[in-house]
């Protein structure tokens, strides 16, 4: 659960009731920003 909560942090701490498949939505398109940046 730590990885979880360091995503939470790094993306501007969501609810804790958003679903897993929000929290993925929000994981992939941080990393698509990652990689237009690199």
């Amino acid at each position: 659960m730590e990885f979880i909560e360091f995503l939470e942090d790094r993306s501007g701490a969501p609810p804790r009731g958003e679903s897993c498949e929000s929290i993925f939505q929000r994981i992939q398109h941080s990393n698509a920003e990652h990689a237009a940046v690199a």
